[in-house]
């Protein structure tokens, strides 16, 4: 029972590590968007 488990929590970090630049990305891009959008109005 352990072994499924902590292997797919490893499994996880390594998807949560790789992801969080995309993430990062996406949140400040998404930002600047909205910034952009108030400066027109």
């Amino acid at each position: 029972m352990n072994v499924p488990i902590q292997s797919t929590a490893q499994n996880m970090s390594i998807f949560n590590s790789d992801i969080q630049p995309y993430v990062v990305e996406s949140i400040s891009r998404y930002s600047i968007l909205l910034q952009n959008a108030e400066m027109r109005t």
